[in-house]
């Protein structure tokens, strides 16, 4: 009774986990899953009737017979696609320590390419396949090949996305990359469905400050900085004040300029009264 208990409330724990994550692309929680189903399929054994006991209702005889064949068919099925995928992981976490030790030599393409064939339907492969473009583009190659990078990377986050819209993450990389392919509506078409999802989420706060900064646009990026320094969630308050440092610089800096012209400009104009005055 203790195991059955255990295995309904860490059930109860990956469903709700599930609501908003998904979950079951990780092999181990699926082969964990398939465990859980065992231990609810044959909660033990059923003791001997006693003597004038009352015979078990129809419902709770149909309800045992339901548990202990659906159980085990779900929990093979599960553990079946953890093995196979296992491998599609594998493939993954090898690209992603190759991208962390050297993000830019693009080693990791080949484990993330047999990630991919094996099961086409994780979005992370792409996400970090469009990742691992974006970290190779230097600004001293040539103009063609940093396009082609930005190309390759536009098509994994699309790909991403599509296959799952909620992860933010692989938004805010997404948007990025379309406001340095200057397709800057569809960038702020991605991190608006992107709040939708999450609407106090820090990063995205950030994001969606950073996109309008690189638009032209102060006046939204700093309201939208000021937005990612009170988020309610994930707050990064130490990057907000450091964008809005950015805007207050880059304000001073105009002013600076435009009083530079101004004065210029008066000089000027007093230089050519005094050519009139001397004309005359």
């Amino acid at each position: 009774m203790a195991l059955v208990i255990g295995a309904i409330a860490a059930l109860a724990a990956v469903l709700a986990h599930a609501c908003f994550d998904f979950v079951l692309h990780i092999p181990i929680l699926a082969i964990i899953t398939s465990a859980l189903l065992a231990i609810l399929a044959v909660p033990g054994q059923k003791k001997a009737p006693l003597v004038g006991e009352p015979r078990v209702s129809k419902f709770a005889s149909g309800t045992c017979l339901f548990t202990r064949t659906v159980c085990p068919g779900i929990g093979t099925a599960l553990l079946i696609f953890g093995v196979m995928f296992a491998r599609s992981e594998w493939h993954f976490e090898m690209a992603r320590l190759r991208y962390e030790s050297s993000s830019g030599s693009l080693k990791q393409l080949d484990h993330l390419r047999q990630a991919r064939e094996i099961d086409p339907h994780n979005p992370f492969a792409h996400n970090l396949g469009a990742d691992a473009y974006v970290a190779a583009i230097d600004p001293k190659m040539p103009l063609v090949v940093q396009e082609a990078y930005l190309k390759k990377a536009e098509t994994h986050y699309r790909s991403a996305l599509k296959l799952y819209t909620q992860e933010v993450f692989g938004a805010i990389g997404f948007a990025e990359v379309l406001d340095a392919a200057g397709k800057s509506l569809e960038a702020e078409r991605v991190l608006n469905n992107a709040r939708t999802w999450v609407p106090l989420y820090g990063p995205v706060m950030q994001a969606q400050a950073e996109h309008w900064l690189r638009v032209g646009n102060v006046e939204l990026a700093e309201s939208y900085y000021h937005e990612a320094r009170d988020a309610a969630a994930f707050r990064d308050w130490r990057a907000a004040l450091s964008g809005l440092e950015k805007i207050a610089e880059w304000r001073k800096l105009t002013a600076a300029n435009a009083k530079i012209t101004d004065d210029e400009g008066q000089t000027e104009k007093a230089s050519t009264t005094e050519d009139l005055a001397d004309l005359e």
